[in-house]
């Protein structure tokens, strides 16, 4: 429908927004701190199901909630503290991290409707362009980069995600 392509495409620009934010990251904080930060995922997951689905949380996944933030509350004191842009980055990958528990939310919601491949289809070429268009945008270099397999491991990577994330889903409900 009409309905799902445009969630799709969202679903897309949250993507986008998750791999934009995570990267820009990397100049300003550590990359330990960045891939623990955007490995909150699960943590934006379980904190937004109920605004998403009205699915209630399990006590156990409060729980981990709780647990989660005080260790994402200790590694955004200890930039704080050092001062300079550690802080900026820690806030990126958070939001990347924000970012993509909604692109796993709403592909998790699309795939009860739509086949793996339209998703996909429709959803990696909506975040392809708008990444291609906000490089556009900031006058960015697109050439130098060294040639690495990254299409194939996202490609099969993030789709799975949204598979194994749909059969996961009735584990994270109470």
């Amino acid at each position: 429908s009409k309905k799902d392509f445009r969630l799709a495409i969202l679903s897309g620009f949250f993507l986008a927004m998750h791999f934009a934010a995570w990267i820009s990251s990397l100049d300003y904080t550590a990359i330990a701190n960045s891939v623990v930060l955007v490995n909150t995922i699960p943590l934006w997951v379980g904190l937004l199901t109920p605004l998403v689905s009205q699915d209630r949380i399990s006590g156990s996944t409060v729980a981990s909630i709780i647990v989660s933030v005080i260790g994402v509350a200790i590694i955004g004191f200890g930039d704080y503290a050092t001062g300079g842009k550690a802080l900026l980055g820690d806030l990126l990958a958070v939001f990347g991290a924000v970012s993509a528990a909604v692109y796993l939310l709403y592909g998790r919601n699309l795939r009860r409707k739509l086949s793996l491949f339209s998703y996909v289809a429709i959803c990696y070429s909506s975040a392809a362009v708008i990444l291609w268009l906000g490089v556009l945008f900031l006058n960015l270099p697109m050439t130098g980069y060294r040639l690495q397999c990254a299409n194939g491991c996202g490609l099969l990577g993030h789709g799975a995600d949204i598979s194994i994330n749909r059969q996961l889903q009735p584990q994270l409900v109470a």
